[in-house]
């Protein structure tokens, strides 16, 4: 197996931590491996970078049922029109420091969530490329059932069933919110809806998203 650094680089909330899982699944986690996000991390030399970005619209909203959630568990004031101005600029954030990195490095492979979310070919593909290495069709069944959405739920549906399962998994409680691709429309209330739009349009525009 050929060894190469990666950079796991992806955008918080759209599929980074499910990237981890498959590549580790058949590839063991060395020093060669590194986990960071766009925005806090400066380009390398001799890497690969690995990034995962997701509809902006949906990333806000996931990010947004995060931060709600945080504030009911915490019992602290909750003002949804801030909460919202305040996900969307980190969703802009996140987006501009992964446009910052690959303008100047060009080693790189960015995977749309959209596309991997019920099917790991992308991923399967991408190993094969970096690590010249084959993964059959017994291996994938065997990965796409053991980290596919169902089972990935279940991990992290208590804290101890995440606790358990953090080193191999990477999932905290709860982990996974509203990941059908759309859901946002059902999680922002419709009044803020063309807000969201507005901030974040211009994103879906660079990345070659629907508004």
């Amino acid at each position: 197996m050929k060894e190469t650094k990666i950079v796991f680089a992806g955008i918080p909330r759209a599929g980074s931590t499910l990237l981890w899982q498959i590549f580790t699944q058949i590839v063991p986690y060395t020093k060669q491996f590194k986990r960071t996000t766009p925005f806090a991390w400066e380009p390398e030399k001799d890497v690969c970078m690995l990034s995962t970005i997701r509809h902006p619209y949906d990333l806000m909203a996931s990010k947004y049922t995060l931060r709600k959630r945080r504030a009911e568990n915490q019992k602290t004031e909750w003002n949804e029109l801030a909460a919202i101005n305040g996900v969307c600029g980190h969703v802009m954030k996140s987006f501009n420091g992964l446009k910052d990195v690959i303008s100047v490095y060009k080693n790189y492979t960015i995977f749309r969530y959209e596309n991997f979310l019920h099917d790991f070919t992308c991923f399967y593909e991408a190993i094969e490329l970096l690590f010249k290495v084959k993964v059959d069709e017994r291996k994938r069944k065997e990965i796409n059932k053991k980290c596919g959405l169902e089972e990935n739920r279940k991990r992290c549906a208590t804290k101890e069933g995440a606790d358990k399962n953090w080193k191999e998994f990477w999932l905290y409680k709860n982990h996974i919110n509203s990941p059908e691709p759309g859901a946002w429309k059902r999680i922002i209330p419709k009044k803020y809806h063309q807000i969201v739009k507005n901030r974040l349009g211009v994103v879906c525009e660079e990345w070659n998203y629907e508004k």
